[in-house]
């Protein structure tokens, strides 16, 4: 798989849960994709990984910031992307690997 990275807010195609891929499918047309449903129906070959508020390839300079909605998303879960252009994932008040602080973090929220 040919790993890339885009920024959208999708739902997958097939059951409508959050997408988290974008790739061919074994029925040829491109789908916006679950987990369950790239492993179900996905060619895996050039699909494209999506990232929700930060571009995996990115320079720290270009992170785009993730929505309200979204930090209120990850504080419930209790994970959070770090504003790290490794989409690292951490605690909401934590760092990630490289030292970045996760996004709730970063911006005030605690």
């Amino acid at each position: 798989m040919k790993t890339t990275a885009k920024i959208v807010n999708a739902n997958c195609d097939f059951c409508g849960q959050k997408a988290l891929y974008d790739g061919p499918t074994k029925q040829g047309p491109w789908a916006y994709m679950c987990e369950g449903c790239f492993n179900q129906h996905s060619t895996k070959a050039e699909s494209t990984l999506i990232l929700r508020g930060v571009a995996k390839q990115a320079s720290d300079e270009y992170l785009i910031e993730p929505s309200l909605e979204e930090i209120e998303e990850m504080l419930y879960d209790g994970i959070a992307l770090a504003a790290c252009k490794h989409g690292c994932e951490t605690e909401p008040d934590g760092y990630c690997p490289h030292g970045k602080p996760a996004w709730p973090l970063k911006l005030g929220y605690i």
